[in-house]
């Protein structure tokens, strides 16, 4: 386990002190709280114009104080930043335009040079001078020229709310405080402790207006997990489905989330449970413990100690990752190993996955229909390529699916075939081990066999009634004519 220690201690308290962009952005919503206040104001004056409304108004909001702006609430920031549209007389919206008291104004004419040139090199989002984005290319955190594929940068407090996607990975982990995301138009409320995974392409926005909140991300490139989490992808585990959806380009789950610390109502009972009087049973079985030589540690304490050990080794990962130091990458790699295995040692039964966004029979289906369309030659490695999917996730869905391997799965449908044409025609065996993709008859004989429990001719002797025709459809596997 990690171990505290002054540096991490240092990290935290680096981390709690705002940065030259979060005090800029705290200044631009702070102005932004007060341009609400102004155009109301503007609003009000606007239904009887006169000489003096927009210097009084503009007084007013002149006034105005954040301290009663309750910051920490997703809403407050969003309102903040979503600016009103305020019907003014044209008179009234003439001399606006030239009034240099509106606090926007004030924010932005306030703005030095030096925080101008910060703005423009970190992507600050203030209006009129950044605009938006959509999509953030991997460019913007990932340098082409370094072979570094772990990335982790602490999310600015006070950040407008805006949606956006990329194709990386997104980890973000509450170190203290709590968040909103928005995922695909769903919100999302984390708490400190909390893991949230975003899969790549997936529309989000994340939402932080508290000093007291401190949001670390983890930018992961989709190349850097089968490099880095062969292990884990091969695996039957929730993470090894989500990540297997992300390098794969079928995005089925959105986003992943992990509590790695107890409610206040699970604590509360936990600590009322350990308040209790000891029962003899008790105290005998803790005694029989020490005398084999080692104190049972109750699983709440385990899980506490092994969210500790998540937090120090998050501290560990950014201050690596900030540094820039040689093999920097090596050690950021295998700490994101050491941060999802204990994720799963720890916390298997603590992750999330939503509803899915695609649906998972339909999914299969069309999996299905591609087999029996292509049964005289598809393989695994064609099935993935068509699909865009990886080999190894393809085969535990299909196997999660039908219960069966892709290789069983692909005997029943060629000797579905099989059967038919035994059945409705005349076609001598060898042309119909041919038709259905066997070039070696005495293989396809042994398979039959082994399939049916009897031979070619036995089966066709039994069973024979021809059709007018030599081959029908591969009879569909899912109810469906083709």
């Amino acid at each position: 386990m990690l171990l505290a220690s002054p540096y991490l201690t240092r990290i935290r308290a680096q981390l709690q002190a705002m940065n030259a962009s979060e005090q800029i952005y705290a200044r631009y919503y702070h102005a932004c709280c007060e341009q609400q206040q102004y155009l109301s104001a503007l609003k009000a004056a606007a239904a009887t114009p006169s000489a003096s409304s927009l210097s009084v108004a503009a007084h007013e909001a002149a006034g105005v104080t954040v301290a009663g702006v309750k910051a920490d609430r997703l809403q407050t920031g969003v309102v903040a930043y979503q600016l009103p549209e305020v019907e003014l007389t044209p008179q009234l919206r003439a001399r606006l335009s030239h009034d240099e008291q509106q606090p926007l104004r004030r924010f932005i004419n306030s703005l030095t040079v030096k925080e101008r040139d910060l703005i423009a090199a970190d992507n600050i989002l203030i209006r009129d001078l950044n605009p938006l984005p959509e999509n953030f290319s991997e460019d913007m955190y990932f340098s082409p020229q370094e072979t570094a594929a772990i990335v982790l940068t602490k999310h600015n407090r006070f950040t407008p709310v805006f949606t956006h996607r990329h194709l990386f990975f997104e980890l973000i982990y509450v170190l203290s405080g709590s968040c909103q995301q928005v995922i695909m138009g769903q919100e999302v409320s984390l708490r400190e402790g909390d893991f949230c995974c975003v899969a790549p392409d997936i529309s989000h926005a994340i939402a932080v207006f508290s000093e007291q909140s401190l949001i670390i991300n983890i930018l992961v490139r989709r190349s850097a997990f089968e490099l880095v989490l062969l292990d884990l992808l091969r695996g039957d585990n929730p993470l090894a489905t989500f990540f297997n959806q992300g390098v794969c380009d079928r995005i089925i789950t959105p986003y992943m989330l992990v509590h790695t610390k107890e409610t206040k109502e699970a604590k509360e009972s936990y600590d009322a449970h350990a308040l209790q009087a000891p029962t003899e049973q008790d105290i005998a079985g803790k005694h029989a413990v020490a005398i084999a030589g080692a104190e049972d540690v109750p699983v709440a304490m385990a899980r506490s100690d092994a969210a500790q050990e998540l937090e120090y080794l998050v501290l560990a990962m950014y201050e690596e990752s900030q540094a820039g130091r040689p093999y920097g990458d090596k050690k950021l790699n295998g700490e994101l190993m050491v941060l999802f295995s204990t994720l799963l040692q720890y916390f298997s039964a603590d992750i999330v996955l939503p509803q899915t966004t695609v649906s998972e029979q339909s999914f299969v289906c069309d999996i299905l229909h591609y087999m029996e369309e292509h049964y005289q030659h598809v393989t695994l490695k064609e099935l993935a390529a068509h699909f865009n999917l990886c080999e190894a996730y393809l085969s535990r869905k299909i196997k999660q699916a039908c219960h069966k391997s892709f290789r069983e799965l692909h005997q029943d449908m060629v000797f579905c075939k099989v059967r038919e044409l035994l059945e409705q025609s005349t076609l001598s065996v060898r042309t119909i081990a041919q038709l259905v993709g066997f070039n070696n008859v005495e293989h396809f004989h042994r398979l039959f066999r082994k399939h049916f429990g009897m031979t070619c001719l036995e089966y066709r002797r039994k069973y024979s009634h021809p059709a007018a025709g030599t081959a029908g459809a591969v009879p569909s596997l899912l109810g469906r004519g083709k």
